[in-house]
């Protein structure tokens, strides 16, 4: 794993834990569209990433990760309401941590 994929994920992750805060920390209307397109721009790298690995090689964690990332870019939020949106957010971060998760079971240690 290169340096510029591990700081990609480690931005992923940041904003990740970020989101899944306390869930009344909610951010305002304006903020939540900027919110998942980031999530979204920094999540399709690691989707890529465990696509790119053959699903005989994918372990469930991972597998269960894509299908889900797959599922929740193309379905998007239920609404466009505030509260789905932040749920979708949220759904969104904790995809992205299964995917890096899914990632460090592929990858050695030893290029982390």
């Amino acid at each position: 794993m290169d340096g510029t994929f591990r700081k990609c994920m480690e931005a992923a992750e940041e904003l990740a834990a970020l989101v899944l805060g306390p869930y009344e920390a909610r951010p305002a209307r304006e903020d939540l569209d900027v919110l998942v397109s980031n999530l979204v721009r920094l999540g399709l790298p690691l989707a890529t990433t465990v696509a790119a690995v053959p699903a005989t090689e994918r372990s469930p964690l991972a597998a269960g990760a894509l299908r889900d990332w797959t599922y929740a870019t193309q379905a998007g939020a239920a609404d466009s309401g505030d509260h789905a949106l932040w749920n979708h957010a949220r759904g969104l971060a904790r995809v992205l941590g299964s995917l890096a998760d899914g990632i460090r079971e592929h990858q050695p240690t030893s290029v982390l």
